[in-house]
């Protein structure tokens, strides 16, 4: 980000005027609601999702995934007609089983809480590290004040990002959330984010949509271990629930059993009263799996004979139901769009009634 973007005054207007006769701001201007990085003003404004102070205790390649925007979100209201979305991008990858629209895209999406429509995705072409495009809000708000979600790029950070508006028209801050302190989520490259077919389809995306929850996604691709120097940095997070699912990148059995219960301790140390959901992940194919379901079900039973009354479990083979489980999943490991679902519509009741205070047990099937 450039640097004059940081030291204008928060309640500047406009930054720039393109030919088309967009009013473009800088997303970091202080008109919108900037959401999803728990560190942001700590990071001097940097999309990036752990505090760049604990960097040199933390592993390269966990860093190499920390920058990715996967939970970064734009929101705001508006009764503009007309919107341009331009953004430079750090980098641009493409995978031959993870939809670039995901990776490298933008997801728009118009109305409050669960209520939110998709309007459009707006990619990175292959190779480019840039994407712009424009959205005819028109065609979804008959020119009422709508609240506007954009969903940042699961596997890819955002450097800037210009938001224009034809109409010379208040932007408000959007509606709160129904639970606003956040949630946070802990976990591997399904937590982040792989691999549906755009952003807005993750499956802490549409969780956190259908409960209309704040939250931090804290997935790192291949690197959450279960280390304590990253239990440290979520526990310290003011929140109102903490997933732990870590399962899948747990390299042996053994590294689960050794770290699991370590990650929980340190996270409940910091929270008495904090409700801490376990997940295993949602593969069976594997003749190891009934073994870590088992190491993450001791951590339950454990906090349980310790007297802990938040802790919850949820075993993730039950996500995807039986009728077109092979549907599910990309590679038999990660879920594409319909996995995704399946996660998020199984886990929205649980997760609901913890929030509301009214889930007491989840147990072992």
């Amino acid at each position: 980000m450039n640097k004059d973007i940081r030291e204008v005054d928060k309640n500047v207007t406009a930054q720039a005027v393109n030919e088309e006769g967009y009013v473009l701001y800088e997303a970091r201007c202080g008109k919108f609601a900037v959401e999803g990085f728990a560190f942001l003003e700590e990071n001097d404004y940097e999309f990036t999702r752990l505090p760049k102070s604990k960097y040199p205790a933390i592993r390269q390649n966990l860093l190499n995934f920390a920058v990715h925007n996967s939970g970064g979100r734009i929101r705001f209201m508006t009764k503009s007609k007309h919107l341009l979305i331009k953004a430079t991008l750090a980098h641009n990858t493409d995978l031959n089983h993870f939809p670039r629209a995901a990776m490298n895209g933008i997801d728009v999406y118009l109305g409050h809480g669960a209520q939110k429509k998709f309007a459009k995705n707006i990619a990175a072409d292959f190779g480019s590290f840039t994407l712009e495009g424009e959205v005819d809000l028109s065609r979804f708000t008959c020119g009422n004040m709508t609240e506007v979600t954009l969903y940042l790029p699961l596997y890819n950070q955002v450097k800037e990002l210009y938001i224009g508006l034809k109409e010379e028209l208040d932007i408000l801050k959007p509606v709160a959330y129904t639970y606003q302190k956040p949630i946070v989520f802990y976990g591997s490259s399904i937590v982040q984010g792989a691999c549906p077919c755009r952003a807005g389809n993750s499956y802490v995306n549409m969780l956190t949509r259908f409960l209309d929850a704040d939250y931090y996604n804290m997935g790192f691709s291949g690197q959450a271990m279960g280390e304590e120097v990253i239990a440290n940095i979520l526990a310290g997070i003011d929140m109102s629930l903490f997933v732990m699912d870590y399962d899948h990148n747990a390299p042996t059995p053994d590294h689960l059993e050794y770290t699991h219960y370590n990650f929980y301790r340190i996270v409940r140390e910091k929270n008495r009263k904090l409700p801490i959901l376990l997940i295993t992940k949602p593969d069976v194919w594997r003749m190891e799996d009934e073994l870590r379901r088992q190491i993450i079900y001791n951590t339950y039973r454990k906090a349980k004979e310790n007297g802990d009354e938040n802790i919850y479990f949820v075993d993730g083979k039950n996500f995807y139901g039986d009728f077109a489980r092979e549907a599910c999943s990309v590679d038999n490991l990660h879920p594409n769009d319909l996995g995704c679902f399946r996660m998020a519509s199984y886990l929205y009741p649980i997760v609901k009634d913890i929030l509301d205070g009214k889930e007491e047990e989840c147990c072992l099937e």
